[in-house]
């Protein structure tokens, strides 16, 4: 991919990170020798808007880094495991002096217990209380122990936690540590490449919808169809089927032209299970009666409607799942956001489940904070654990959740969800790889 001028200072400025860092070692050798100390290296804090390649700029430098302890991790995952390693740490006889600072030596540590040089957290944002009261403490530690941290975030710091509870505490922890270890770098980007994929995506799909009196159908679907019409035992719909001619890219040309009321009947039939078995190139669905029939036949077929109830045990806590089926979860936005579920809750979810059906999405309002939250939260974990998601929600993606508290970090979430829709999302997610093998 060419980089665009805004992406290319930033490259610049992460290029002259990286010399620094291999500076900083062959330095620290020599300062060994004449008992010289040098000064410390500044962190950088990048922040932009969604889809401007943030993340991609990050990776680019993370990989240049050779010979060094170094961690990439979403910051979600990050305080997700601080918690994580709290809990254990308060379930041992053993008393220790800080817990917190214990807990985060122990997750800043490679397998061979080497303390880590570098980390690179990808999407920074807080909108947890309990996070944002530690947050001082844990960074003050890492920068303290000169370790280099390169944050990418879609707020300037002075806009993190914006309208959150005691945030007057947290701006003190912007201020007099963040800023004072961090340069920071807008990525002020015009282009959001991230829905330039989906658009892209999107207008492949009005052409196919404008070909009127034609459906065109890979070989792949048309196997599909052809199982489809042998369980609905109608011969003259298998005919039909079969009678599809080739076309000139390979794919096969389905004609609709209907002489009869048998063909009309048959016609329609297969326009039904066309849009069962095709409607997985659709994966957000605005909820309506027609929609909601397409997704449950799509239920239907993929479960052969044999749904149970899943146990998952969480931090000794179960957690319910009542309609699974193998790698597959149908869940109602109540019962995901509505409950006390946190993101160690939501990461179990996502890595048990391959394809998860989340229905009923409603639009949230300033009233729903802690919905909006924890649906955040989730959508993080379905976007890191490549996990398939398809989606009936009240609203388009961008009016799930316009205004309230934390709808500034919504925006990513919404970019993310455009992603997951996405056709290349969907041949990467990992319910088509697990189902491919």
């Amino acid at each position: 991919m060419e980089l665009d001028q805004h992406q290319i200072v930033i490259q610049k400025k992460l290029n002259h990170l990286s010399q620094e860092i291999q500076n900083k070692a062959q330095e620290s050798f020599i300062s060994k020798i004449f008992s010289k100390k040098s000064a410390p290296i500044k962190s950088i804090y990048i922040y932009g808007d969604v889809g401007r390649g943030k993340t991609m700029l990050m990776k680019e430098f993370f990989d240049s880094i050779d010979g060094k302890v170094k961690i990439y991790i979403h910051f979600n995952s990050f305080m997700r495991k601080i918690h994580e390693a709290l809990r254990d740490i308060r379930k041992e006889s053993r008393n220790y002096k800080d817990e917190l600072i214990e807990a985060v030596q122990r997750i800043t540590k490679d397998e061979n217990q080497n303390i880590v040089e570098i980390i690179c957290f990808d999407e920074f944002q807080v909108t947890d209380i309990a996070d944002a009261m530690l947050l001082s403490r844990i960074f003050s530690y890492l920068f303290l122990k000169n370790i280099v941290i390169v944050f990418t975030s879609n707020s300037e710091p002075s806009e993190l936690y914006k309208n959150g509870l005691q945030r007057e505490l947290f701006l003190k922890f912007v201020n007099n540590v963040l800023l004072k270890n961090c340069e920071v770098l807008n990525l002020n980007s015009p282009t959001d490449y991230r829905a330039k994929l989906a658009l892209s995506e999107k207008k492949v799909v009005i052409a196919q919808k404008e070909m009127k009196g034609n459906f065109f159908i890979n070989p792949s679907s048309k196997n599909m169809l052809d199982d489809c019409a042998k369980n609905y035992k109608k011969p003259s719909l298998k005919k039909r089927v079969d009678d599809c001619v080739s076309n000139q890219t390979g794919d096969f040309l389905l004609h609709q032209e209907a002489k009869t009321t048998k063909q009309e009947e048959d016609c329609n039939t297969l326009l039904n299970l066309i849009n069962i078995t095709t409607a997985i190139t659709k994966r957000y669905f605005i909820s309506n009666q027609k929609n909601r029939t397409i997704i449950k036949e799509m239920i239907k077929n993929l479960t052969n409607n044999q749904l149970k109830s899943t146990k998952l045990n969480v931090w000794g806590r179960e957690v319910e799942i009542k309609k699974t089926h193998n790698s597959i979860a149908v869940i109602n936005f109540s019962e995901l956001c509505n409950n006390n579920y946190a993101a160690s809750d939501f990461h179990s979810i996502c890595q048990k489940f391959d394809l998860i059906f989340l229905l009923r999405i409603p639009r949230l309002t300033e009233e729903n904070i802690n919905e909006a939250r924890r649906f955040i939260l989730f959508i993080d974990e379905v976007y890191e654990n490549k996990t398939s998601l398809i989606v009936s929600a009240k609203s388009n993606i961008d009016q799930i959740y316009p205004s309230g508290i934390g709808s500034s970090a919504f925006k990513r979430t919404a970019s993310r969800l455009k992603e997951i829709k996405t056709e290349l999302y969907w041949k990467n997610s990992k319910f088509i790889k697990n189902n491919n093998n």
